[in-house]
């Protein structure tokens, strides 16, 4: 169906401007008859649904405003008709080969028409294309604000106060003609109480005089006040005898073997450790040594994450520095392939970019995300997936990392704050643990520095691949912090081996900046889960 509006001349119109010699200049006011068009609909997933069309019904006393570059701007009146459709209109005549705008004030606000007188039919046609929201609030919940955060980085498509609706609500916008068809939204309801109730909703093409109705129930958000079904059991925090490193990612290769990156070594940072754990999970013993095509290599780009792929037998390094995902050899010798990292999320802050990586051959999805929001994003990250056979972009995810417990006074006269994700570990039925990191080194003398340093690390799950909410639900799997006699700034985290009772290993391997001049040093955590 044709989106239109169809302004008819009455017989006899009289063209502004154009008179005969001689016409009567208090002639009556041409008539215009205007007829709008039903804006179609289609249902956002839920393709068996019918959605109602966008209809315009006269009412008596209704105005319409037409205006043009060369002519001011006239209102016509309804004179005639009422009800769906077709109306009588009272008011200048219009003038042919001259671009016109019309708006219908108070019925779709921000929708802006636009055509051309052609013969005795003037045709305006919508230059907006529609959203309506169709959705439940909560049961015993008032929703004060609704807005739609796409999953690139872009302003929210559209935001509105609501009256402390509950039960249902819908909502008619006018909206932008834009192609939205390869990402998708978040929509964010707000709650009376402060809380949130979310959905993933697809992205569409929205096409001018045409309207895409999303129906949708948001879920209460969970972001880390509820416990992970996981089975997970703390085995300890091990010193580990190698050479003082800033040893900020870690790999599972097989058998005893890790690679492990080294954020300050040249190439791609890559050191070879082989480290033991009884058949328990316990810690025995760990060796490393710098793979040696790091030597060849220029400078690194602050290498921060790693993973394995075993089918090629490569690595993948993301390095915070330029916010590259790099593929190298074993021997740390570069193989010149590269993950398609998406131009929007380069824009990031100081030192936050790309430190956390994860990997699982069973999904075949590389993941990764910023260690704090991107410029603009306020509070939400952006989790990020590639597929591992063409290293392009596969899904995005949005993320709402906890509170820190420093504040901002307090961080700003610390010698060392840090806050944020720098590790990701993907599970092989598609599940996410993410660890969040804070760091706090206050300022002082060393014995000052020794006892007030702290650093807390929460571990939480989430699973984007079933993921409905938009904003990811978290669970809490495990919650630690580290201090005065065993400071450990935890930077990296893999899956190691599977051990003889069926539980899988976690290890973590922290970050020492050098040692610290002792007040930290290379450790790491070893966990045991149970899925």
């Amino acid at each position: 169906m044709r989106t239109s509006i169809l302004l008819l001349a009455a017989a006899g119109l009289v063209v502004a401007g154009c008179e005969t010699a001689g016409r009567a200049q208090t002639e009556m006011a041409p008539t215009v008859k205007m007829l709008i068009s039903e804006v179609p609909f289609e249902v956002a997933g839920n393709a068996g649904a019918d959605a109602k069309p966008l209809e315009e019904v006269w009412q008596e006393g209704d105005s319409v405003a037409v205006w043009a570059d060369t002519i001011a701007l006239s209102y016509y009146h309804l004179i005639a008709g009422s009800g769906k459709g077709l109306g009588v209109f009272e008011g200048p005549a219009l003038k042919d080969s001259v671009t016109y705008y019309a708006s219908m004030p108070g019925r779709m606000p921000g929708d802006t028409l636009r055509g051309k007188l052609e013969g005795n039919a003037f045709v305006l046609e919508h230059s907006s294309s529609f959203m309506r929201l169709s959705f439940s609030i909560p049961d015993g919940k008032r929703g004060t604000a609704i807005g739609l955060m796409p999953m690139s980085v872009q302003p929210i498509v559209f935001a509105q106060n609501l009256d402390s609706l509950g039960g249902k609500a819908e909502l008619l916008v006018p909206f932008a003609p834009s192609d939205w068809s390869a990402d998708a939204f978040a929509a964010i309801l707000v709650l009376a109480d402060n809380s949130m109730a979310t959905s993933r909703l697809p992205g569409m093409e929205f096409r001018p005089g045409h309207g895409v109705e999303y129906r949708f129930e948001p879920v209460i958000g969970v972001y880390g006040e509820e416990s992970s079904a996981i089975g997970i059991t703390d085995k300890g925090q091990e010193r580990l005898l190698v050479s003082s490193g800033q040893y900020s990612g870690i790999t599972y290769i097989g058998d005893n073997r890790y690679a492990v990156v080294h954020d300050k070594s040249s190439g791609g940072g890559i050191h070879l450790f082989d480290i033991a754990l009884d058949a328990s999970g316990g810690f025995v013993s760990a060796i490393g040594a710098e793979a040696p095509g790091n030597a060849s290599q220029r400078a690194g780009k602050d290498n921060e994450g790693i993973v394995y792929l075993p089918e090629s037998g490569t690595l993948l390094v993301s390095a915070e520095g330029d916010q590259s995902i790099r593929e190298f050899d074993l021997e740390g010798n570069p193989t010149g392939r590269s993950v398609a990292v998406p131009a929007d999320l380069k824009a990031i802050q100081s030192n936050a970019g790309f430190e956390a990586l994860g990997y699982s051959a069973a999904t075949g999805l590389i993941w990764t995300v910023t260690e704090k929001p991107l410029k603009g994003d306020d509070s939400l990250l952006r989790l990020q997936s590639f597929s591992d056979q063409t290293l392009e972009p596969a899904g995005r995810y949005l993320y709402i990392p906890h509170r820190p417990i420093v504040s901002g006074e307090l961080a700003a006269t610390a010698q060392a704050y840090v806050f944020g994700i720098p590790a990701v570990t993907a599970l092989d039925d598609g599940r996410l643990i993410v660890l969040e990191r804070e760091v706090y080194v206050p300022g002082g003398n060393y014995i000052q520095k020794a006892v007030g340093s702290f650093t807390r690390i929460n571990l939480f799950e989430v699973d984007p691949a079933r993921d409905t909410a938009g904003i990811l639900q978290k669970r809490l799997l495990a919650s630690f912090a580290t201090g005065a006699l065993n400071l450990a700034n935890f930077e990296g985290m893999c899956l190691g081996p599977v051990l003889p009772d069926g539980s899988q290993s976690l290890l973590l391997i922290a970050d020492s900046q050098g040692g610290q001049s002792g007040l930290t040093g290379e450790y790491l955590r070893i966990f045991t889960l149970r899925p």
